[in-house]
This record gives C-alpha cells, structure tokens and sequence, in this order.
C-alpha cells in the first residue's frame, strides 16, 4: 500500500488465539504490508487476557485491545470470570478501545440464556461507566440484543454487531439504534449468502465497519483456509464492487466509520 492511502481496519480479529502461536508476528506483517494497519481485538474470557494485552504490547499502534466475556463462555461460573475481566478492566481501560466481544449467542444452546442476557446487560454498564464502545456478538439473538441496548441506555451506548448475518428487516432495527454500526466480515462473499441482496439498499456506508473475525470465516477466495488479517482486502474490494464505489472513497468511508467508532492511533 502507499503511504498515501488510507489503512484499512480489521475491526474484529483474534490472532492472539492458538491458531497464530506458530507464525502470529509474520502474519501481521502481511497485515500490515497488505494495508491492514490497525488489528482490533476482541477478548473471550478472563483466559485470554494476558494474550490480548500482550499482543498489544508487543505491536503498539497496529494491535489495539478490547475486554468482555464471550457469551460462548457464560456458564454458571460467569459471575467469576466477569470480575475478573473487572479487574483487569479497571487497571487497562485507558488502553482498551472497546468493551468485547460480549453479546449473546442462541444458536448453540440456551442453557444459560438468562446468564447471557445479565453478563450482557452488565458488561454495557462497563461501557457506559468508561466511556467505550461495544463489540456484540449477536448469534440468533439480534433482537434481544437490541432490546438489552435499549434497556440499558440506547441514547448513550455505541458500538457494533459484529458479524452481521440477520435479516433485512433486523438490519433495520440496528440502525434505528442512534450510534451503532453493522460490522461486515468474509460471509458477505460466500455464494449461498443473503446479504449482498440487501446490503446497498438498506445499509448506508456511514454504518458499515469490516472484519475478518480470523481465525473464522475466510473470505472468497481463501475460504477453507485460516483466516488472517490480511484477507480483509478481499472483503474490502468485494463491497467496493458490490457498492460501485472507487476504492479510494470506499476505503476512506471504512476508516472513517472505523475511527468514529473506535478510539485508536495507528502508528
């Protein structure tokens, strides 16, 4: 990329997990050389803390950290693990430039349903109470996600519902939400998928953020394949085709939203 261009943003992307520990530094230098110059990270739990921090430490202004509990992780322990991402939150916030990934996640079970809904609910106080953004992770659940958001405070809450695959009318009901983005990973480019059908016409660019969510979900044509920062150029130029727009509008627009979103400083 040159100098000149504006860096794009993988907003979700967790290559602080194992699937890295054999090559994570040369994959963000092919980040970073294919013009992906910021890598946010979405913790799980308070196992992966330390890695997330570390990561950050170990590539200041191109990984930027975020904490919360997965809602994968919400068992009947979840009150634990909670204070300890407590812990860990007071002592980084200053750090971190987001509350995540939190959310809810019907698709697998609903045997802690209620558990999910109240570490949801908590963990977008945290984001009132330090002023962060949210990155929710809202798997069959867009709806009660969105009705947690408005009983917490859907005037002051901001963020994104990461991984977007709802409908079109569930598309809508998010961007009702004042400060909400919808995040647009590799699955927009999959053949069997909906949502090139209605993206141009529902979802105005202003509110679109992008993300790999590596080491998930590689986009065409890497899929079968780890994911990794550096395939977000592929996502990148199928919405710029799919949006008819230069990919230099398109790729100011993604920065834009990014950094209205997010409060980070690439180096």
């Amino acid at each position: 990329m040159e100098r000149s261009q504006t860096i794009l943003v993988d907003t979700h992307s967790h290559v602080f997990t194992e699937e890295f520990d054999e090559d994570r530094d040369a994959v963000i230098a092919r980040s970073v050389e294919a013009g992906v110059g910021a890598i946010l990270l979405p913790n799980l739990d308070d196992t992966s803390i330390e890695a997330v921090m570390g990561l950050a430490d170990r590539h200041p202004g191109v990984c930027f950290p975020m904490l919360g509990l997965h809602p994968s992780y919400v068992e009947a322990d979840y009150k634990d693990r909670l204070a300890k991402i407590r812990i860990a939150l007071e002592q980084h916030h200053d750090r971190c430039v987001g509350i995540g990934e939190i959310g809810l996640d019907y698709y697998w079970s609903l045997e802690y349903k209620a558990e999910m809904n109240d570490a949801l609910r908590t963990q977008l106080s945290w984001a009132l109470e330090y002023d962060l953004p949210v990155s929710l992770h809202a798997r069959d659940a867009i709806m009660d996600t969105i009705q947690a958001i408005k009983d917490v405070g859907a005037d002051k809450l901001r963020g994104v519902f990461h991984s977007f695959t709802g409908t079109v009318d569930e598309l809508k009901a998010v961007l009702d939400l004042p400060h909400f983005y919808v995040g647009i990973n590799g699955v927009v480019t999959f053949k069997n998928n909906d949502l090139k059908t209605f993206l141009v016409d529902n979802l105005p660019p202003e509110r679109l953020i992008i993300e790999t969510d590596a080491p998930y979900l590689s986009p065409m044509p890497k899929r079968g394949k780890r994911n990794e920062p550096a395939h977000l150029v592929h996502i990148f130029e199928y919405l710029t085709t799919l949006y008819g727009m230069s990919a230099s509008t398109m790729r100011d627009k993604l920065f834009a939203s990014s950094s209205n979103l997010y409060n980070f400083t690439v180096r």
